[in-house]
């Protein structure tokens, strides 16, 4: 979707551009240079000295822990559900053409089968893998950040911080979720259109709410076995 996104971006721009229209300009060369830097032959190199001045790889790559965390099998590795905001910085701290990847929307989480087993690779690094014969599934940025040895090492050791804070602190995900289950169920139990539409009976949903919760854990113990080399 790269490929995609530059190639037809390059054509609007230069069939609609003004004297004063810099903004589509800045987006083609946002996608020429990542495109151009997976394909060339030292492309790790040059990513791990000047993507920061494209992509604000410290706030970045905490949306791409999280999606891998989490398994979300709809957003950035699938190239949905997320948008890249350019902050017209003029105080020259922040690099002229930085973006910041944010979600709009984020679900398809935690694709565990009936089983126990899982839809997705677990594996926080793999699951960005992609296939370079299948279009719509490359992307550049991730080939880039986990062949890189430095960008791979700094998403590691953060993804350790961050879950040993969160599942650590009061407001762990697993009773963060079993508080918001317990808050809606009573609107559950009174909406028996939903009940109806959905075969979801109040047992039914509280089985899948601690089914989940469980899933959370399960997720919690893999991926801190990932982290731990580094």
């Amino acid at each position: 979707y790269f490929y995609f996104s530059y190639y037809f971006i390059k054509w609007y721009w230069y069939n609609n551009k003004t004297d004063t229209d810099t903004t589509w300009a800045g987006l083609v060369d946002f996608l020429y240079y990542f495109n151009q830097t997976a394909a060339s032959p030292d492309g790790v190199k040059i990513f791990d000295e000047t993507a920061n001045n494209w992509f604000n790889m410290d706030r970045n790559m905490l949306f791409l822990m999280v999606e891998a965390y989490l398994m979300a099998g709809d957003q950035f590795d699938s190239g949905n559900n997320y948008n890249l905001y350019h902050n017209h910085d003029t105080s020259g701290e922040v690099p002229k053409e930085q973006r910041l990847l944010f979600y709009y929307d984020i679900d398809e989480c935690l694709h565990f089968n009936d089983d126990g087993t899982n839809e997705d690779d677990t594996d926080v690094i793999h699951f960005y893998d992609t296939d370079i014969n299948k279009y719509e599934d490359y992307n550049p940025i991730t080939t880039l950040l986990f062949n890189s040895t430095k960008y791979t090492k700094i998403y590691m050791q953060n993804l350790a911080f961050m879950l040993n804070a969160i599942y650590k602190s009061n407001q762990a995900p697993t009773e963060r979720a079993r508080s918001i289950y317990n808050f809606v169920l009573p609107w559950v139990a009174k909406d028996r259109n939903w009940q109806m539409s959905t075969n979801m009976t109040t047992e039914k949903f509280m089985a899948s709410a601690e089914q989940v919760i469980s899933y959370l854990n399960v997720r919690y113990e893999d991926v801190m076995k990932q982290v731990q080399p580094y």
